[in-house]
C-alpha cells in the first residue's frame, strides 16, 4: 500500500542517519493532527480564531444529554473545515467527579473501513 498521508513528527526529532526530520505517516500521521486540533483551544492559533476543539470551554459547563450532541456538532464543523481527511463516527461523553472522559471514533474518508478511536480525558485543576 502506497503512503497517504505524512506529517511532520511534532516533536522535531532527527532522524539518525538522514539527520532529517521524523515524518509521520499515514493513521499515525491523521491521529496526531486530530488530536492536536482537539486539544487546541480557540483563539490560541494566531489568525485563525475559530481553530481548536476548545475543550476548555466544557470543563465547566454542566454535563447535560445534549452535551455529546452539541460536542459531536461542534466538532464535524471542526474536522470538516480543519482536517478534511476524517469523519467522526461514533462520540461518548461520561463525566466523574471533576473529569470528563471522552471517546472519539473517527474514520478516514478516504477508506471508511479504516477507523480510530482516541481516548481523551481532561479534568479541572482545582
Amino acid at each position: 500500500m502506497a503512503t497517504m498521508y505524512s506529517d511532520l513528527h511534532l516533536g522535531f526529532l532527527k532522524h539518525p542517519n538522514t539527520r532529517d526530520v521524523v515524518k509521520r505517516y499515514d493513521l499515525d500521521a491523521v491521529k496526531t493532527a486530530v488530536m492536536n486540533l482537539i486539544r487546541t483551544n480557540k483563539g490560541e492559533k494566531l489568525f485563525k480564531p475559530n481553530f481548536g476543539g476548545d475543550l476548555r470551554s466544557m470543563l465547566f459547563e454542566p454535563s447535560s444529554a445534549f452535551t455529546p450532541d452539541l460536542l459531536k456538532r461542534r466538532w464535524n464543523e471542526m474536522l470538516t473545515m480543519y482536517e478534511p481527511r476524517v469523519t467522526i463516527q461514533n462520540l461518548t461523553i461520561t463525566t466523574e467527579n471533576a473529569e470528563l472522559y471522552i471517546v472519539l471514533e473517527v474514520a478516514l474518508k478516504d477508506r471508511p473501513d479504516i477507523t480510530f478511536t482516541l481516548p481523551i480525558s481532561v479534568d479541572r485543576i482545582r
